[in-house]
């Protein structure tokens, strides 16, 4: 990326800001910008703006500040919708952007986005490890749907536009500091839910190699979907044991009556997909993304190990 003008979005969630940030320390890029509105703090080295609803407006900040890289960040269908039957902020702000891009008066030449491997469905009659090819049928009002729904806009930007470089990274669940993705979420919370005799293994990713992975993406000019994950697979149950926090054995045949009261515990959103995952879990083949040349430096079982540190008591002196 010698010399890009970067736009990145999501700069209030963790994931978009740590690329920021990171980002604008580099001597190679010439200009990093962030979208956020008022209340999102400043980051250093980052010039924030607060991109214009209409995608006609988008493609005037694009061009007047001859952006020609973004990382697209936003997570917003991460967050639990006040109104499940309102618009997703996520898709229309990716429609908005895919619009924008497609004027031939913008500079863009590469866009990355950040979607997330829960896409795939979870079942006992899903793949062991999910390639990029499946073909996806979520179920209609699902956190799967919305994470489709924007992807189709951004390969639809992708094969109209056969002059950008276009690549959609599914993060696998992301762990470390100030993440909130379902797994870390109840890892985190004062109780881990397990369902009785099912022990499924489980793929994480931790926030500082999503960060390097978009980064990788954008350097290489890299085409197309691709499953981003740790290299190792963890059992449930050894993950839940490291935090050291007491179990909370499930019923098969109630996890679905369950559902809503997990979403309030834990505050997350899409609680079956959650529940489902615990029975038979959830892994995407990330072989492609490395034969890219990218290697994450946190496995799984060293993200189990961080959650478990940071449950331990500490001392006050």
């Amino acid at each position: 990326m010698s010399g890009a003008r970067l736009l990145v979005t999501g700069v209030d969630s963790r994931l978009g800001r740590s690329i920021a940030e990171r980002i604008a320390t580099r001597a190679d890029v010439e200009v990093t910008i962030g979208v956020g509105g008022a209340n999102v703090p400043t980051v250093p080295g980052v010039q924030m703006v607060d991109l214009p609803p209409e995608y006609d407006g988008i493609a005037d900040v694009l061009r007047e500040r001859s952006i020609d890289t973004i990382i697209h960040a936003d997570r917003r269908w991460a967050r639990p919708r006040v109104d499940p039957d309102a618009a997703a902020p996520h898709v229309i702000a990716t429609m908005r952007l895919a619009a924008a891009v497609t004027r031939r008066t913008t500079t863009v030449r590469r866009l990355v986005m950040a979607s997330s491997t829960r896409v795939y469905p979870v079942s006992s009659r899903a793949p062991r490890l999910h390639p990029e090819s499946e073909r996806l049928q979520p179920r209609r009002g699902s956190v799967a749907s919305l994470l489709v729904e924007a992807e189709e806009y951004v390969r639809t930007l992708a094969t109209a536009n056969p002059n950008l470089s276009v690549s959609i990274l599914r993060l696998a669940d992301l762990a470390g500091p100030g993440t909130h993705d379902p797994l870390a979420a109840v890892l985190t919370g004062p109780v881990i839910p397990t369902v009785w005799r099912f022990d499924p293994r489980v793929q994480l990713l931790h926030v500082d190699d999503a960060v390097t992975a978009l980064g990788h993406a954008a350097d290489l000019d890299l085409a197309g979907i691709y499953n981003v994950g740790a290299d190792d697979l963890v059992r449930w149950r050894r993950a839940a044991r490291l935090t050291s926090k007491p179990l909370l054995e499930l019923p098969p045949a109630f996890t679905g009556r369950l559902a809503p009261l997990f979403g309030w515990l834990y505050r997350i959103d899409d609680p079956d997909d959650l529940l489902s995952v615990l029975r038979f879990g959830r892994m995407a083949s990330t072989d492609a993304f490395t034969r890219s040349g990218f290697r994450p430096t946190h496995t799984t079982a060293k993200c189990m190990q961080e959650f478990h540190r940071s449950s331990r008591p500490r001392n006050v002196s």
